[in-house]
Protein backbone atom coordinates (compact mmCIF):
# COMPACT_ATOMS: atom_id res chain seq x y z
CA UNK A 1 0.00 0.00 0.00
CA UNK A 2 3.00 2.34 -1.18
CA UNK A 3 1.53 6.20 -1.65
CA UNK A 4 3.66 8.09 -3.74
CA UNK A 5 3.24 11.77 -4.38
CA UNK A 6 2.00 13.28 -6.98
CA UNK A 7 2.60 17.24 -8.32
CA UNK A 8 1.15 19.51 -5.26
CA UNK A 9 -1.39 21.90 -6.22
CA UNK A 10 -2.43 25.02 -3.68
CA UNK A 11 -6.15 24.62 -3.77
CA UNK A 12 -7.84 20.74 -3.53
CA UNK A 13 -8.34 19.68 -6.99
CA UNK A 14 -11.92 17.77 -7.97
CA UNK A 15 -11.23 14.06 -8.97
CA UNK A 16 -13.35 12.84 -11.50
CA UNK A 17 -13.92 9.50 -12.71
CA UNK A 18 -15.20 5.81 -11.95
CA UNK A 19 -14.01 4.08 -8.81
CA UNK A 20 -11.42 1.73 -9.13
CA UNK A 21 -11.11 -1.60 -7.88
CA UNK A 22 -8.22 -2.79 -5.74
CA UNK A 23 -6.22 -5.95 -5.73
CA UNK A 24 -6.86 -8.29 -3.07
CA UNK A 25 -3.45 -9.29 -2.46
CA UNK A 26 -3.03 -5.53 -1.87
CA UNK A 27 -6.62 -5.61 0.58
CA UNK A 28 -5.58 -8.44 2.60
CA UNK A 29 -2.01 -8.46 3.07
CA UNK A 30 -0.53 -11.63 5.57
CA UNK A 31 -1.07 -11.05 9.00
CA UNK A 32 1.18 -11.77 12.45
CA UNK A 33 0.06 -13.57 15.55
CA UNK A 34 -1.47 -10.05 16.66
CA UNK A 35 -2.74 -9.37 13.49
CA UNK A 36 -0.13 -6.50 12.29
CA UNK A 37 0.98 -6.69 8.44
CA UNK A 38 4.56 -5.98 7.07
CA UNK A 39 5.16 -2.05 7.16
CA UNK A 40 4.70 -0.95 4.18
CA UNK A 41 6.78 1.79 2.92
CA UNK A 42 5.00 5.04 1.99
CA UNK A 43 6.19 7.92 0.09
CA UNK A 44 5.32 11.77 -0.05
CA UNK A 45 5.89 15.35 -0.78
CA UNK A 46 4.33 18.68 -1.92
CA UNK A 47 2.71 20.00 1.21
CA UNK A 48 1.53 23.07 1.30
CA UNK A 49 0.77 25.36 4.31
CA UNK A 50 -1.17 29.03 3.76
CA UNK A 51 -2.03 31.48 6.24
CA UNK A 52 -5.58 32.50 4.76
CA UNK A 53 -6.98 34.81 7.97
CA UNK A 54 -5.39 37.01 11.05
CA UNK A 55 -7.29 37.41 14.09
CA UNK A 56 -7.72 41.14 14.73
CA UNK A 57 -6.48 41.21 18.21
CA UNK A 58 -9.42 43.61 19.73
CA UNK A 59 -9.50 41.13 22.31
CA UNK A 60 -8.14 38.43 24.07
CA UNK A 61 -8.98 35.14 24.00
CA UNK A 62 -10.24 35.91 20.52
CA UNK A 63 -13.97 35.02 20.10
CA UNK A 64 -14.40 31.78 18.30
CA UNK A 65 -14.91 34.08 14.76
CA UNK A 66 -11.81 36.11 15.15
CA UNK A 67 -8.79 33.13 14.72
CA UNK A 68 -6.62 32.92 12.68
CA UNK A 69 -7.15 30.30 10.06
CA UNK A 70 -4.47 28.47 7.84
CA UNK A 71 -5.56 26.39 4.62
CA UNK A 72 -3.35 22.73 4.06
CA UNK A 73 -3.35 20.91 1.10
CA UNK A 74 -1.06 17.94 -0.88
CA UNK A 75 -1.58 14.99 -3.01
CA UNK A 76 -0.77 11.53 -2.91
CA UNK A 77 -0.49 8.52 -5.09
CA UNK A 78 -1.97 5.01 -3.75
CA UNK A 79 -0.83 1.70 -5.26
CA UNK A 80 -4.15 0.82 -5.02
CA UNK A 81 -4.49 0.93 -8.84
CA UNK A 82 -2.72 3.78 -9.26
CA UNK A 83 -5.69 5.59 -7.86
CA UNK A 84 -4.49 9.13 -6.96
CA UNK A 85 -5.89 11.05 -3.93
CA UNK A 86 -6.26 14.94 -2.84
CA UNK A 87 -5.96 16.16 0.93
CA UNK A 88 -7.21 19.55 1.69
CA UNK A 89 -8.95 21.82 4.55
CA UNK A 90 -8.52 25.06 6.26
CA UNK A 91 -9.52 26.29 9.15
CA UNK A 92 -8.50 27.79 12.85
CA UNK A 93 -6.95 24.13 14.12
CA UNK A 94 -3.98 24.81 11.16
CA UNK A 95 -3.14 28.06 12.43
CA UNK A 96 0.46 28.18 13.97
CA UNK A 97 -1.56 30.18 16.55
CA UNK A 98 -3.99 27.88 17.51
CA UNK A 99 -3.12 26.64 20.64
CA UNK A 100 -1.94 29.82 21.81
CA UNK A 101 -5.36 31.65 21.03
CA UNK A 102 -6.83 29.07 23.29
CA UNK A 103 -5.84 30.48 26.01
CA UNK A 104 -6.21 27.28 28.27
CA UNK A 105 -9.37 25.39 26.15
CA UNK A 106 -8.40 21.91 25.28
CA UNK A 107 -7.71 22.37 21.33
CA UNK A 108 -9.92 19.77 18.92
CA UNK A 109 -8.18 18.36 15.80
CA UNK A 110 -10.53 17.05 13.29
CA UNK A 111 -9.77 14.03 10.70
CA UNK A 112 -10.65 15.08 7.01
CA UNK A 113 -11.51 12.89 4.01
CA UNK A 114 -9.26 13.12 1.01
CA UNK A 115 -10.88 12.67 -1.87
CA UNK A 116 -9.71 9.59 -4.89
CA UNK A 117 -11.01 7.37 -7.43
CA UNK A 118 -10.63 4.31 -5.31
CA UNK A 119 -13.90 3.21 -4.66
CA UNK A 120 -12.43 0.12 -1.68
CA UNK A 121 -10.19 2.76 0.32
CA UNK A 122 -10.72 5.85 2.31
CA UNK A 123 -8.04 8.22 2.79
CA UNK A 124 -7.60 10.51 6.03
CA UNK A 125 -5.60 12.85 7.14
CA UNK A 126 -5.29 15.16 11.03
CA UNK A 127 -2.78 17.85 11.42
CA UNK A 128 -1.11 19.24 14.29
CA UNK A 129 0.69 22.35 12.77
CA UNK A 130 1.15 24.11 16.20
CA UNK A 131 4.31 23.40 18.08
CA UNK A 132 4.66 19.75 16.59
CA UNK A 133 3.89 19.99 12.98
CA UNK A 134 2.58 16.99 12.89
CA UNK A 135 0.48 15.55 10.24
CA UNK A 136 -1.33 11.90 10.15
CA UNK A 137 -2.76 9.43 7.30
CA UNK A 138 -4.98 6.97 7.99
CA UNK A 139 -5.96 4.63 4.96
CA UNK A 140 -9.15 2.26 5.82
CA UNK A 141 -10.63 -0.76 3.82
CA UNK A 142 -12.09 -3.99 4.29
CA UNK A 143 -10.62 -7.59 3.48
CA UNK A 144 -12.42 -8.96 0.47
CA UNK A 145 -11.60 -12.22 1.66
CA UNK A 146 -12.17 -12.71 5.73
CA UNK A 147 -14.51 -9.45 5.59
CA UNK A 148 -12.47 -7.86 8.25
CA UNK A 149 -12.12 -4.03 8.94
CA UNK A 150 -7.93 -3.19 7.46
CA UNK A 151 -6.15 0.22 8.58
CA UNK A 152 -2.89 2.01 7.44
CA UNK A 153 -1.81 4.54 9.55
CA UNK A 154 1.80 6.74 9.23
CA UNK A 155 2.72 10.19 10.86
CA UNK A 156 4.95 12.99 9.16
CA UNK A 157 7.22 15.60 11.58
CA UNK A 158 7.73 19.28 9.97
CA UNK A 159 11.40 18.60 11.17
CA UNK A 160 11.69 16.39 8.05
CA UNK A 161 10.90 19.22 5.64
CA UNK A 162 12.43 22.67 4.97
CA UNK A 163 9.42 25.30 5.03
CA UNK A 164 9.71 28.46 3.09
CA UNK A 165 7.28 31.21 4.09
CA UNK A 166 6.53 33.49 1.61
CA UNK A 167 5.26 36.89 3.51
CA UNK A 168 3.24 38.54 0.18
CA UNK A 169 1.45 35.73 -0.02
CA UNK A 170 1.32 34.04 3.62
CA UNK A 171 1.89 30.75 1.96
CA UNK A 172 4.34 28.10 3.10
CA UNK A 173 5.71 25.67 0.86
CA UNK A 174 7.50 22.65 2.52
CA UNK A 175 10.02 20.13 0.54
CA UNK A 176 11.30 16.75 1.99
CA UNK A 177 15.03 17.42 3.09
CA UNK A 178 16.01 14.14 1.55
CA UNK A 179 14.66 15.44 -2.05
CA UNK A 180 11.44 15.42 -3.63
CA UNK A 181 10.12 12.26 -2.00
CA UNK A 182 10.09 11.26 2.00
CA UNK A 183 9.63 7.63 2.53
CA UNK A 184 8.01 6.66 5.88
CA UNK A 185 6.69 3.41 6.94
CA UNK A 186 2.93 2.46 7.13
CA UNK A 187 1.78 0.23 10.33
CA UNK A 188 -0.94 -1.83 8.62
CA UNK A 189 -3.27 -4.14 10.82
CA UNK A 190 -6.46 -5.63 10.72
CA UNK A 191 -9.24 -4.04 13.40
CA UNK A 192 -10.12 -5.42 16.14
CA UNK A 193 -13.70 -6.10 17.47
CA UNK A 194 -15.06 -3.96 20.35
CA UNK A 195 -14.04 -5.96 23.71
CA UNK A 196 -16.98 -7.68 25.46
CA UNK A 197 -19.63 -6.02 27.14
CA UNK A 198 -20.46 -9.19 29.52
CA UNK A 199 -17.14 -8.21 32.16
CA UNK A 200 -18.69 -7.53 35.40
CA UNK A 201 -17.55 -10.19 37.36
CA UNK A 202 -13.71 -10.34 35.71
CA UNK A 203 -13.78 -6.60 36.76
CA UNK A 204 -14.35 -7.14 40.21
CA UNK A 205 -11.97 -9.58 40.37
CA UNK A 206 -9.42 -8.90 37.92
CA UNK A 207 -8.89 -4.63 37.93
CA UNK A 208 -5.00 -5.41 36.52
CA UNK A 209 -3.25 -4.36 33.76
CA UNK A 210 -0.44 -6.14 31.61
CA UNK A 211 1.66 -3.92 30.10
CA UNK A 212 3.57 -5.17 26.44
CA UNK A 213 6.04 -4.13 24.04
CA UNK A 214 6.97 -0.75 25.74
CA UNK A 215 9.42 1.66 24.06
CA UNK A 216 9.99 5.53 24.86
CA UNK A 217 11.88 7.70 22.58
CA UNK A 218 12.65 11.12 23.40
CA UNK A 219 14.15 13.96 20.52
CA UNK A 220 15.87 16.61 22.20
CA UNK A 221 18.17 19.39 20.78
CA UNK A 222 20.19 22.33 21.71
CA UNK A 223 18.46 24.53 19.39
CA UNK A 224 16.72 26.62 21.41
CA UNK A 225 13.23 27.05 19.37
CA UNK A 226 12.99 23.28 18.73
CA UNK A 227 11.12 21.65 21.62
CA UNK A 228 12.20 18.35 20.95
CA UNK A 229 9.45 15.21 21.26
CA UNK A 230 8.64 12.41 23.23
CA UNK A 231 6.67 9.48 22.20
CA UNK A 232 5.20 6.09 23.83
CA UNK A 233 4.06 3.46 22.25
CA UNK A 234 3.01 -0.39 24.49
CA UNK A 235 0.11 -2.71 24.29
CA UNK A 236 -1.96 -2.57 27.43
CA UNK A 237 -4.36 -5.26 28.10
CA UNK A 238 -6.75 -4.75 30.83
CA UNK A 239 -7.08 -8.26 32.33
CA UNK A 240 -11.08 -8.09 33.14
CA UNK A 241 -11.81 -7.45 29.25
CA UNK A 242 -8.53 -9.45 27.80
CA UNK A 243 -8.67 -6.76 25.22
CA UNK A 244 -5.19 -4.99 24.27
CA UNK A 245 -5.00 -2.72 21.28
CA UNK A 246 -1.37 -1.16 20.96
CA UNK A 247 -1.37 2.54 22.40
CA UNK A 248 0.92 5.64 21.03
CA UNK A 249 1.23 8.88 23.35
CA UNK A 250 3.35 11.59 21.64
CA UNK A 251 3.99 14.83 23.34
CA UNK A 252 6.34 17.95 23.29
CA UNK A 253 6.04 17.39 27.00
CA UNK A 254 5.82 13.78 27.68
CA UNK A 255 9.43 13.39 29.01
CA UNK A 256 8.05 15.77 32.21
CA UNK A 257 7.15 17.26 34.43
CA UNK A 258 10.00 17.47 36.97
CA UNK A 259 8.65 17.17 40.70
CA UNK A 260 6.68 14.16 40.82
CA UNK A 261 2.93 16.40 40.93
CA UNK A 262 0.47 14.70 38.64
CA UNK A 263 -0.41 16.76 35.12
CA UNK A 264 -3.25 16.03 33.33
CA UNK A 265 -3.32 12.98 31.39
CA UNK A 266 -2.29 12.25 28.63
CA UNK A 267 -5.01 10.61 26.18
CA UNK A 268 -3.41 8.34 23.52
CA UNK A 269 -4.68 7.52 20.59
CA UNK A 270 -4.61 3.23 19.22
CA UNK A 271 -3.47 1.24 16.04
CA UNK A 272 -5.78 -2.43 16.01
CA UNK A 273 -9.20 -0.79 17.44
CA UNK A 274 -11.59 1.93 16.49
CA UNK A 275 -11.20 5.33 18.38
CA UNK A 276 -14.79 4.61 19.85
CA UNK A 277 -14.42 1.24 20.93
CA UNK A 278 -11.87 1.35 22.85
CA UNK A 279 -12.17 2.20 26.86
CA UNK A 280 -11.06 6.01 27.84
CA UNK A 281 -7.69 5.19 28.76
CA UNK A 282 -5.51 7.78 30.08
CA UNK A 283 -1.87 7.94 30.98
CA UNK A 284 0.68 9.97 33.94
CA UNK A 285 4.40 9.69 32.77
CA UNK A 286 6.44 11.37 35.65
CA UNK A 287 9.95 11.64 36.21
CA UNK A 288 12.25 13.09 39.17
CA UNK A 289 13.67 10.39 41.02
CA UNK A 290 11.07 7.59 39.33
CA UNK A 291 9.91 6.80 36.06
CA UNK A 292 6.68 6.33 36.95
CA UNK A 293 3.57 4.97 34.50
CA UNK A 294 0.19 5.49 35.99
CA UNK A 295 -2.31 3.96 34.07
CA UNK A 296 -6.48 5.30 34.65
CA UNK A 297 -9.32 3.42 32.46
CA UNK A 298 -12.82 3.46 32.40
CA UNK A 299 -15.39 0.78 30.70
CA UNK A 300 -19.01 -0.70 31.26
CA UNK A 301 -20.82 -4.10 31.80
CA UNK A 302 -23.80 -4.89 30.46
CA UNK A 303 -24.03 -8.15 32.07
CA UNK A 304 -27.75 -8.67 33.23
CA UNK A 305 -27.10 -8.33 37.04
CA UNK A 306 -24.46 -5.48 36.18
CA UNK A 307 -27.31 -3.13 34.21
CA UNK A 308 -24.30 -0.75 32.99
CA UNK A 309 -22.26 -0.87 35.55
CA UNK A 310 -19.54 1.59 35.15
CA UNK A 311 -15.80 0.37 35.99
CA UNK A 312 -12.67 2.49 36.93
CA UNK A 313 -9.06 1.03 37.61
CA UNK A 314 -6.17 3.01 38.59
CA UNK A 315 -2.59 1.74 39.11
CA UNK A 316 0.75 2.86 38.71
CA UNK A 317 4.12 1.16 38.56
CA UNK A 318 8.30 2.94 38.62
CA UNK A 319 9.64 1.55 35.77
CA UNK A 320 12.97 3.25 35.87
CA UNK A 321 14.59 -0.50 37.45
CA UNK A 322 12.87 -1.77 34.34
CA UNK A 323 14.01 0.35 31.38
CA UNK A 324 17.38 -0.32 29.00
CA UNK A 325 18.11 2.92 27.39
CA UNK A 326 20.44 4.18 24.42
CA UNK A 327 21.16 7.17 22.74
CA UNK A 328 22.00 8.29 19.19
CA UNK A 329 23.52 11.81 18.24
CA UNK A 330 24.13 13.94 15.31
CA UNK A 331 24.90 17.09 14.41
CA UNK A 332 23.19 19.78 12.21
CA UNK A 333 23.35 23.37 10.95
CA UNK A 334 20.76 26.61 11.22
CA UNK A 335 21.53 30.20 10.38
CA UNK A 336 25.59 29.26 10.76
CA UNK A 337 25.56 27.37 13.82
CA UNK A 338 25.85 23.63 14.93
CA UNK A 339 23.20 22.17 17.04
CA UNK A 340 23.13 18.24 18.46
CA UNK A 341 19.92 16.39 17.79
CA UNK A 342 19.76 13.65 20.36
CA UNK A 343 17.39 10.39 20.08
CA UNK A 344 16.98 8.08 23.53
CA UNK A 345 15.28 4.89 23.22
CA UNK A 346 14.14 3.20 26.21
CA UNK A 347 12.60 -0.64 26.26
CA UNK A 348 11.65 -2.45 29.60
CA UNK A 349 13.15 -5.60 29.90
CA UNK A 350 10.36 -7.84 29.84
CA UNK A 351 6.58 -7.15 29.54
CA UNK A 352 5.21 -6.37 33.31
CA UNK A 353 1.70 -5.64 35.26
CA UNK A 354 0.40 -2.64 36.89
CA UNK A 355 -1.98 -3.64 39.88
CA UNK A 356 -4.67 -1.84 39.30
CA UNK A 357 -7.70 -0.76 42.51
CA UNK A 358 -11.23 -0.14 41.56
CA UNK A 359 -12.78 3.34 41.92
Amino acid sequence: MALKAITSSFFLAVITGAGRAAAAADLCPTLDSIGHAQPQPWVFSGLNWTLTQISSGKTWPPPDTDFDESHVAFQLQSDFNAAPVSCAAGGKEFSEEYLRQLAGKAPTYHWYECEGASKDVKTEFKMVWWNTHTLDIRQTWTCPTTGQPMRATGRLTMSDFDCVFDSQSRRTSCVSKTGSHLPFDATIVEVLPAPTRECAAASEATPDFNVMDFVWVTRTTTFGLDPGFSNMTFRLVNQALDYSPRMICSEPALHGPQGGAYITPYSCGVFEANEEDVPPTRFDWVLDSKSLLRVNQTWYCDDAAAQGTRFQSIGELDLKPMLDCSTKSNNYTIAGGTFVESFTTCVTKSDFEIQGTLH
